[in-house]
């Protein structure tokens, strides 16, 4: 009986710690993947706002702008980070059924 809950503990664990390091895997390809594309979205943005005149520009920037843009783009890479763990561990769970 100890040999064989010893047996079900390690198939656990070796499935769930699988499925852990591909999800971190796909996490890190997807962060790896998308950061240049945020980069140029954010620097495109950047690039639009120094048209603006300096005196707007800075109330802008007074009322928060920088933290808004920063706040945005950090939930974009949070979102996509998690959305690619998600999917590596619901296809690693998948591919363990069959």
């Amino acid at each position: 009986m100890k040999a064989m809950l010893l047996k079900l503990g390690m198939w656990v664990l070796g499935g769930f710690i699988a499925r852990t390091l591909v999800g971190a895997g796909l996490t890190i390809v997807g962060y790896v993947a998308f950061v240049p594309l945020l980069e140029y979205g954010l620097n495109q943005l950047n690039n639009a706002l120094g048209g603006i005149a300096a005196d707007v520009l800075n109330v802008l920037l007074l009322g928060g702008l920088g933290e808004i843009i920063t706040i945005i783009g950090s939930a974009m890479m949070t979102k996509i980070s998690l959305l690619a763990g998600l999917a590596g561990l619901a296809r690693v769970s998948t591919q363990g059924n069959s």
